[in-house]
């Protein structure tokens, strides 16, 4: 939606030209000078800078040149596109740094050293039944993938007679 509102040309309220309405070319002289020395020597730094500068040059002439304009909407409808887009970006940036996920909470309780509990909540008749089983303790730590594979090396050398 937001995209559809948006208006791009180019024209003679577009911004000007760095070197004047028809000097274009003239923006290309210092790229195409730095890729003539790059062919000649890679490794030259002045080649290496004429063709970064050029580029720039290149890229910001072109983007002054450009006339963007948001055509007319209602308030509502700017408001809904904006919201969107940022709760696109929120959640776009928490899957990136992982904010929510059970391994972000697991680094949390580890950090501060508190053991995750799990509260279950059984039936009368589920409660007689487990009447003196014994629960065992959740390990603290989970093993890397480099232990692991030591503890598979290890059984394989050495192999348990049943």
């Amino acid at each position: 939606m937001l995209t559809n509102q948006v208006q791009v040309g180019s024209g003679p309220f577009g911004g000007f030209a760095w070197f004047g309405p028809n000097s274009f070319g003239l923006a290309l002289v210092p790229l195409l000078i730095g890729v003539g020395l790059l062919a000649f020597n890679a490794k030259l730094l002045i080649g290496r800078l004429l063709t970064a500068a050029g580029a720039v040059i290149l890229l910001a002439s072109v983007l002054d040149t450009l006339r963007i304009t948001f055509r007319p909407t209602s308030l509502f409808n700017t408001l809904l596109m904006l919201g969107l887009l940022l709760v696109g970006v929120g959640l776009l940036a928490r899957s990136i740094v992982g904010v929510g996920t059970q391994e972000a909470e697991d680094a949390d309780a580890a950090e501060t050293g508190e053991t995750p509990q799990v509260t279950v909540q059984l039936s009368p008749s589920a409660t007689q039944s487990l009447h003196g089983v014994t629960a065992q303790p959740l390990p603290s730590a989970r093993k890397t993938v480099d232990e692991e594979l030591a503890e598979l090396h290890a059984r394989k050398a050495h192999p348990k007679a049943d």
